[in-house]
């Protein structure tokens, strides 16, 4: 099943495409209808490819030490996994369902693959946007996320050197995470292209 080139315009991880480019993307996504309740991923999955959510409305969760907590709704147009067009990496949360219906479109690791390496402007321009709404989710969840990170630090500290002395061993640290500690550089398109070029 095809997907339209209006619904295409309307998610984030392909906005500013050209006509063309959505005409060449709606052929290598697949589209998957999901219920209340269907898990996407799991944490710790390997991750294959990106989803993007058309309709409907998906939940991400982190696990904590004894349940999980849900950090994040994603909406009609948004994205999750994003990463697995990168490195194919396990995922780092879990998503599930959390309307009565959702559509995903599904863009997996080797067809992006594909795309970036016949050089198609099309693969840095997803690229692009990938990078951009990443940085978004952090920005909109930063607190969660370093949170999360400390709860994970002082859980390790705690196994460790034993909760009961934690808090007074004044050589313990727990490394911080801030959200000026990201730095996104995206490098023009033009020079990309180049730069494959010359590999």
């Amino acid at each position: 099943m095809s997907i339209a080139i209006p619904l295409l315009q309307s998610l984030d991880l392909f906005a500013n495409l050209s006509s063309q480019e959505l005409e060449t993307l709606r052929h290598h996504v697949v589209i998957h209808q999901r219920t209340l309740g269907d898990q996407l991923f799991a944490v710790d999955e390997r991750a294959r490819s990106c989803l993007c959510l058309v309709d409907g409305l998906v939940g991400v969760y982190l696990p904590t030490e004894t349940t999980e907590e849900k950090i994040a709704t994603i909406k009609p147009g948004g994205s999750v996994g994003h990463l697995a067009l990168i490195d194919r990496k396990r995922r780092s949360a879990t998503c599930r369902v959390i309307s009565p219906h959702a559509t995903i479109l599904e863009l997996t690791h080797e067809t992006f693959d594909q795309l970036f390496s016949s050089e198609s402007p099309l693969a840095f321009k997803i690229m692009d946007n990938l990078v951009m709404d990443l940085v978004g989710h952090i920005r909109e969840n930063k607190d969660k996320i370093i949170n999360a990170k400390r709860e994970r630090n002082e859980a390790k500290l705690n196994r460790k050197i034993g909760p009961e002395n934690a808090d007074r061993n004044p050589d313990a640290t727990y490394d911080e995470l801030s959200i000026e500690d990201i730095e996104v550089c995206i490098p023009s398109l033009d020079q990309r292209m180049r730069e494959k070029r010359n590999k």
